[in-house]
């Protein structure tokens, strides 16, 4: 039985770069693992797209699915896959010149029992207008629709940090929702969740972001009972779910995962393995753990033909497609760390 590992991590590349910019020592970046990996795979070019049509992507489903009805489908204990879905998430917004500015709610640190408070007023102002949120998480609200609605959202990753202008919903009712967010800014100004807040120097929780709206159409989700997700993104984890695979949180190393157990009575054939890793907190040391714990156990695997298919996408222009017949390209010269970015 064939068995295949995609290894997925999104901003290794950029954060790579920065730590090369600013002279990190070459003995810590020079990755030999994963430069022999790149000398002698075939590199193909990376899709320009955004974070959830990647994820789809790599995960073999011809469609992508939106944000807001996928992660319902996990968070929403009586979701409707009939229902138009779309996330009115709370934010803060910070005035720039004459415009706004995004932060996001991983920002803000916030608690369930200020989540539900806001959440509570919220719905209390807008429930006469047929409006009411669910709850889904700390930082994820809901709105369940019985009918599609013409709305074109900006993602919250791609608002994130960003001037506002141009990005708000558009579509036929653009003006309600644009409305409904500068009400609630003015609602949630002097709630007790944000009075408290203040007084403890912390962000406010002053305004909602519209976006992820969509349907989850069954029809068009590609079973997949024979994969696995390990990731710690909650959109990733509703694709397994809907998808029948099995998912794990992210794994801290290749042993960890699925994949790199893999033998001839698994019967997962499939993994995406999708790293995240936090660059404010990202150095030369861990660098040099992260060829030890994932380029060279996969480059061993592929030796001893656990895994018969590797992906590595850094988040650069190419990906790295490697089989183990490849290992015998051995007039390949290693390639330098600079032109794998």
């Amino acid at each position: 039985m064939s068995h295949s590992l995609t290894l997925w991590i999104p901003n290794f590349n950029r954060v790579l770069q920065t730590l090369i910019e600013i002279g990190a020592d070459d003995d810590k970046t020079s990755l030999p693992a994963l430069q022999t990996l790149w000398a002698r795979g075939d590199l193909l070019s990376a899709r320009e797209e955004d974070f959830y049509s990647h994820a789809c992507y790599l995960f073999h489903q011809a469609n992508t699915f939106p944000v807001a009805p996928l992660e319902a489908s996990l968070q929403i204990d009586d979701f409707d896959s009939r229902a138009f879905w779309v996330r009115v998430d709370p934010v803060q917004m910070i005035p720039d010149r004459d415009t706004l500015v995004l932060i996001p709610p991983q920002d803000l640190n916030i608690q369930e029992e200020e989540s539900k408070a806001l959440l509570a007023t919220f719905n209390e102002h807008f429930g006469a207008d047929g409006v009411t949120l669910e709850f889904g998480g700390p930082s994820q609200w809901y709105l369940r629709i019985a009918q599609p609605v013409d709305i074109s959202s900006t993602s919250l990753p791609s608002a994130a940090y960003r001037n506002l202008h141009g990005l708000y919903p558009q579509g036929n009712a653009a003006t309600y929702w644009r409305q409904l967010m500068n009400e609630t800014q003015m609602l949630f100004f002097d709630h007790p969740v944000n009075q408290a807040r203040r007084d403890q120097g912390l962000a406010e929780i002053n305004s909602v972001w519209v976006w992820g709206e969509g349907l989850l159409e069954g029809d068009k989700i590609k079973q997949r009972p024979q994969a696995a997700i390990s990731a710690s993104s909650s959109y990733l984890q509703a694709l397994a779910l809907n998808c029948q695979a099995v998912w794990q949180p992210q794994a801290a190393k290749l042993s960890s995962c699925l994949s790199f157990n893999f033998n001839e009575a698994s019967s997962i054939q499939h993994e995406l393995a999708v790293i995240d890793i936090d660059d404010r907190h990202f150095n030369e040391d861990i660098l040099v753990e992260f060829d030890r714990d994932w380029f060279q156990p996969a480059l061993q695997a592929l030796k001893e033909k656990k895994i018969h298919s590797l992906l590595i996408d850094l988040g650069g222009k190419n990906i790295l497609h490697f089989k183990p017949p490849h290992l015998r390209r051995f007039w390949r010269r290693k390639t330098v760390v600079t032109r794998m970015l």
